[in-house]
């Protein structure tokens, strides 16, 4: 910087800050306050003149562009950078030095120079001198002074501080001629320059060289520095870079892309002339050099590339580039450090040079290159686990991309213009189902209840292949986000015309037997053959099946994830919404027909929106969830089975606590699997009634042969095996007529085989399967009492029967013939699921998993839009790095049935079954119906065995009523062997009693201790739990304990009277009972069992087995145990007298006359809706589930209903495994809520 000028020549008008007049140019007068502006940046500029000329004055003037340029931060930061660092021409890293540079000029004056100047005329040598007069510089700088322009700048900065002499400086003859020539005041030759364009470039210079970590920049990034009113062109933008960097530089245009200014380095080129020329001696520094040099070509070429950093890769073809973006020289430096000596396959440790070589190129240009491996590597990661903290730890050193980045791609993807288009190939179906989590908020209030809904393309390929996702400049703001993907709720208006009030219940021929008749399959009698003979190459029914369709494949399904529609689900408006936006869709892609599926709730109110009138959504077919349909199927089976001996049988393979949910059918994987080994065994007995020919023998195990394992789908058109499955079928009919007994069980054969095919029909695709095992349920279903399903599977069957005469012949065919209802995920044939188990295993489970919305996310509607609409792309990515790093976070390809260890734990459960069968034969030859189990005989009103005809009186009723008005009695369900064991609760019979839902109801309902104490003289249990178990009496475990205590023998001593009333038995066991627990005063059992309750307040668990019995139990037990004791002293009296009940079967205790609980804690709180259990429902109200004291509902068929639980299958084909976490929830431990006996905090009782 040239010395200040005077206060004498600022009133010249000279400006202080460029020494120039101030006559030119725009000039201002900077006041105080600008002043003390100035005073900081020369300190900044740690420019002590300047700060000690500005101090005294109140105003001054200077051009408006150089105060500008004074107090630009970014120019200030350059220039103390330039200070702190001696001056280059260029990006080069050349020093200057003035024992060989002209300190006019700048460049090279040494030997060399001179050297070549030789063959040049004397005249036009520009010859070199030495400066040997100490008056030199004095006069260099009055004429720099003098000419106040850059040049003299930039000799002033070099020789101010500098003794020329003692640093023998050198200096060109011209260069010294030209300087001391005088400005011309005409100006220069040609067009002048403007000043902004300095000040302008003067910015991206600035910008470029603080950035030095940095070579790759777009033109318009580098433009958008400048803050100046007057911005130039790029054109003249790219002149003056190339002037100044020259040949350091690379200017990329390409056609539709934005220019890249790419600088590289000249390292190179000074390496290559004096790499050999430099050898070092010792050899330690020597190979270090060598190591440095290789580093500076590598880095070079880095450097040298051009990448794009506007957009991100297709998602579906994510990783393209990965390799074609790394230098060959660098690859070929990490091939070569790490694929030396190793053996075997190289694929994995290229792949790892790969990854390497991409966190190179990362760490050299952060800013300018982006790595879709380390983009794809935080995306798995992000969308996996919904870690932050282990992006930004990975990030960190550089394994994968950061945070911001990895969110930017979920952004860009989110509100791109153009989303996956399908083409006309591709056939949509749309799935929607209630989303709910109760969310942690402080006031428990806001939880998550919202309308989720997925949208399936099949065939996959029928969306075309993603293109390149522009990358966003910045994230976008919550609002925005919300106004891409939340759907605006669409209000419905009902009429009084139309809707289900106009749809009749139409005769589907249910009453022909034949319709009705279940007939085995030949491949189903094949592996049952092939199970009984014990062959060890016969799996379970599902690998078996997978094994025989292999040859086959089936197109797989795309599943793109819908924005949740955050309201109420069961609300009208949100079905609304719902179906008006797979409606849209659907005619967007010019698809006719729209199929939406709901479970059962929503469906009935999905088809009364449908079925009005004036709705706008003709288009739209309605279907009923299979999964959902299914799981009330086979809690029918368990319904209609209940009391038989199967909850015993079972017992065997299952933990007790989990037999509630199998039964119901809630537990889906076990309780599938529960009825198909049970199937399997009474097929041994079916079997042991047929007697088969050698030669049907040695069909059957040809046909099992594995190699012959795809012929058993036609095994049915070989002639011999035809008379297998006749006699087969004719053995089960000849069976059934043996009685009752043996009618129930082949009835249960007969139900669990419709399972089975119903569960065979959506694997395979197959249309007319589906629908005919729908039309065999529907008697059970009005059997078992299941009302609500059997009114909407009549109306779901009927329509879908005349789907043809809805449809496009093309949308027809392509949904039933070629099996597009179904939905697959793989491409093997035996893999189809109902559309509502998809959206339970892809949208619901995802979102409760880890990296779900429940796992820290949150569910703002922002957050919602994020996570559903960037999912498809999110998951392409994940799927593209799993297949680069060859591994799989899904499930086994093999199917569970197929495993080694699966086929023993089947086979040592079915030899557990069958000798329990063994002792209870399920086909006896009696004419009464009984419990297999227990021997407990029904009476003529248990018609149980007849459910098939009673649920066809049942269909009989409701034809030709409209669906709206339809109605059912509860006399019209079968009664079953467990109503001769039922407890009667306020005149109405309940099969079974819930400690937890009687604990619920008893907080709610009492209004006092006394109201407690009174309830606890109830067992509040099915039974009393201290002395019974569901299979009866329980062991004595404490024969030792009267000896240890002669108090006992002497309260025992009533027991040993041979005459006695039964009273004094009575009060004698009771205070024989009450020592036993510890209390020796007087009182009752009643009073002792609510002390025991209040005590056990403190306690985080209690076993509600160890309550003592009331009063009224212990009075029959004591009863049973003095008819016992005078049987063993020779005086036998009448066991009916003391507590015993005769059976047709036998001898059976009393364990109670009292009932199991108070009118009030049922007869208060239960309903008497008829239709769903909504918000006027009682039980809802009351924060209650409905139960099986409700009137219609029964607590099975309603939305108040106990939530289902859906089992976690094993493999991605959701083929019937176990489930992996049901027996947490069923683990005899119940939580009780608080009550204001104790502190607020949540009990369990075991039962």
């Amino acid at each position: 910087m040239l010395p200040v000028v005077s206060q004498k020549e600022n009133q010249r008008e000279v400006c202080f800050i460029c020494q120039g007049s101030l006559i030119d140019g725009d000039v201002v007068t900077v006041r105080q306050k600008g002043v003390k502006t100035l005073i900081s940046s020369s300190v900044q500029r740690k420019n002590n003149e300047h700060r000690r000329y500005l101090t005294n004055l109140s105003e001054v003037k200077v051009h408006s562009a150089c105060q500008k340029h004074y107090n630009n931060p970014k120019l200030i930061s350059s220039y103390l950078k330039r200070a702190s660092e001696p001056s280059t021409s260029t990006r080069r890293s050349n020093v200057f030095d003035l024992r060989k540079h002209c300190f006019y000029c700048g460049k090279e004056a040494d030997d060399n120079w001179e050297e070549n100047l030789r063959r040049l005329p004397y005249a036009k040598r520009n010859l070199i001198h030495k400066v040997m007069k100490l008056e030199l510089r004095d006069s260099v700088i009055e004429v720099a002074r003098r000419r106040g322009d850059n040049w003299a700048s930039e000799v002033w900065q070099r020789i101010s501080d500098e003794d020329l002499c003692a640093r023998d400086a050198w200096y060109h003859r011209f260069c010294q001629r030209d300087f001391y020539r005088p400005v011309r005041s005409g100006g220069e030759k040609g067009r002048p320059l403007s000043k902004d364009v300095d000040e302008a470039m003067e910015m991206i210079f600035s910008y470029i060289e603080n950035n030095p970590e940095e070579c790759q920049f777009s033109l318009e990034e580098l433009m958008n520095q400048i803050t100046t009113e007057n911005v130039p062109q790029a054109r003249t933008v790219k002149t003056r870079l190339l002037e100044k960097y020259d040949e350091d530089i690379l200017i990329v245009e390409t056609k539709k892309k934005k220019t890249v200014v790419c600088f590289k380095n000249t390292g190179y080129k000074i390496l290559s002339d004096s790499f050999y020329q430099s050898r070092l001696l010792d050899p330690r520094e020597e190979r270090l050099r060598i190591v440095s040099a290789a580093a500076d070509i590598i880095r070079e070429d880095i450097r040298s590339q051009v990448y794009e950093i506007s957009q991100y890769p297709p998602p579906d073809d994510f990783l393209k580039d990965v390799e074609s973006v790394i230098p060959e020289s660098l690859l070929h430096f990490f091939e070569s450090l790490i694929l030396k000596n190793k053996r075997g396959t190289l694929e994995k440790w290229k792949k790892r040079c790969v990854a390497l070589s991409h966190a190179v190129i990362s760490a050299v240009r952060p800013r300018s290159f982006l790595s879709s491996l380390l983009i794809g590597l935080s995306t798995f990661i992000y969308k996996r686990f919904g870690s932050r903290l282990l992006v930004d730890a990975l990030s960190a050193i550089g394994f994968v991309a950061t945070y911001a980045e990895t969110t930017l791609l979920e952004m860009s993807s989110i509100v791109r213009p153009e989303q996956p288009r399908v083409t006309t190939d591709g056939f949509l179906q749309f799935i929607f189902d209630n989303a709910d989590f109760n969310i942690n908020t402080i006031d428990g209030l806001n939880t998550f209840h919202s309308m989720g809904g997925i949208m399936v393309v099949t065939p996959h390929s029928a969306i075309e292949s993603e293109r390149n996702i522009d990358r966003q400049v910045r994230m976008s703001s919550s609002d925005v986000l919300t106004s891409v993907g939340v759907p605006q709720l669409t209000t419905f208006h009902r009429t009084d015309n139309g809707g289900l009030n106009t749809i009749i219940m139409k005769d589907l021929n249910l009453n022909d037997p034949v319709a009705l008749e279940v007939t085995l399959s030949g491949c189903e009698i094949l592996w049952l053959y092939g199970k009984w003979t014990k062959r060890a190459d016969v799996p379970g029914w599902g690998g078996y099946m997978e094994e025989a369709t292999n040859h086959g494949q089936s197109p797989t399904s795309k599943i793109l994830c819908l924005p949740f529609l955050n309201y109420p689900p069961t609300l009208y408006d949100t079905i609304y919404t719902s179906l008006l936006t797979a409606s849209k869709k659907c005619v967007e892609l010019g698809q006719q027909s729209c199929f939406v599926t709901f479970d059962q709730p929503l469906y009935v109110k999905a088809k009364d929106i449908v079925s009005s009138d004036d709705s706008d959504l003709k288009n739209v077919i309605v279907r009923l969830g299979g999964f959902h349909l299914l799981m009330s199927f086979m809690g029918c089976i368990g319904v209609i089975m209940a009391g038989s001996g199967l909850r015993d049988l079972l017992s065997i393979i299952f933990a007790e606590n989990s037999l509630d949910k199998i039964l119901s059918g809630h537990a889906y994987a076990r309780a599938v699997r529960a009825h198909m080994l049970v199937h399997m065994v009474l097929s041994f007995y079916i079997f042991q009634e047929i007697e088969f020919t050698d030669g049907e023998k040695e069909v059957m195990e040809e046909l099992l042969l594995f190699e012959n394992r795809p012929s058993v789908l036609t095994c049915h058109e070989n002639k011999i095996y035809k008379h297998v499955m006749i006699k087969f079928n004719k053995a089960l009919h000849t069976i059934a007529g043996r009685g009752p007994t043996a009618k129930l069980w082949t009835q249960y054969f007969y139900m669990v085989t419709i399972m089975k095919q119903f569960i065979e029909a959506e694997r395979m695709g197959n249309w007319l399967l589906h629908l005919d095992t729908i039309k065999k349920m529907l008697p059970y279903f009005h059997s078992a009492g299941h009302f609500q399903y059997a009114k909407s599977a009549h109306l779901y069957l009927q329509e879908m029967l005349t789907l043809e005469e809805q449809m496009d012949p093309t949308e027809f065919k392509k949904f039933t013939t070629e099996g597009f209802f179904t939905i697959r995920r793989s491409d093997k044939f035996w893999c189809g699921v109902w559309s509502d188990m998809t959206i339970e295993q892809t949208l619901m489970k995802t979102m409760k998993v880890k990296g779900g919305l429940t796992h820290g996310r949150g569910f703002s509607d922002s957050v919602l839009t994020k996570w559903t609409s960037g999912m498809a792309t999110l998951h392409d990515v994940c799927q593209r790095i799993e297949e680069f790093c060859d591994i799989s976070t899904g499930t086994s390809e093999q199917h569970v049935d197929l495993r080694p260890s699966r086929r023993d734990r089947n086979a040592a459960d079915s030899e557990k079954l069958n000798n329990w069968l063994l002792q209870h034969p399920p086909f006896p030859p009696c004419n009464v119906l009984m419990s297999v189990s227990s021997g407990v005989i029904g009476g003529p009103e248990v018609n149980c065995h007849l459910s098939v005809e009673v649920g066809s009186m049942g269909i009989a009723k409701i034809m030709g009523q409209d669906f709206k008005n339809v109605s059912f009695k509860r006399k019209d369900k079968v009664v079953t062997l467990a109503s001769c064991t039922a407890l009667k609760i306020g005149g109405k019979t309940i099969a079974t009693i819930n400690p937890l839902t009687l604990f619920h109801r008893l907080c709610v309902v009492k209004q006092s201790d006394e109201d407690l104490k009174y309830c606890f003289s109830f067992e509040l249990a099915p039974y009393p739990m201290s002395m019974f178990t569901e299979e009866g009496l329980r062991k004595g475990k404490l024969p030792t304990l009267l000896e240890q205590h002669p108090k006992l023998k002497e309260q025992a001593a009533a027991f040993l009277k041979p005459s006695v009333s039964q009273d004094e038995i009575a009060q004698a066991g009771e205070q024989l009972i009450m020592s036993l627990y510890g209390k020796m005063d007087s009182g009752t059992l009643d009073e002792l069992r609510y002390e025991l309750f209040v005590k056990s307040a403190s306690k985080k668990s209690f076993n509600l087995a160890r309550l003592p019995p009331t009063s009224d139990a212990a009075r029959w037990h004591s009863m049973r145990v003095y008819q016992q004791v005078q049987t063993w002293l020779g005086c036998p009296i009448s066991p009916c007298q003391w507590g015993w009940r005769k059976l047709p079967s036998g001898l059976v205790p009393i364990q109670t006359t009292k009932d199991a609980a108070p009118d009030m804690l049922l007869k208060m709180i239960s309903c008497t809706c008829k239709k769903g259990c909504t918000a006027a429902c009682g039980c809802r109200k009351s924060g209650l589930n409905c139960s099986s004291a409700c009137k219609h509902c029964s607590g099975l068929s309603c939305e108040n209903a106990p939530e289902m639980e859906l089992g976690e299958d094993e493999d991605e084909e959701f083929s019937e495994s176990e489930e992996i976490s049901d027996a947490a929830a069923m683990d005899h431990e119940v939580r009780m809520p608080d009550t204001d006996i104790a502190e607020p905090q949540p009990k369990r009782f075991r039962l």
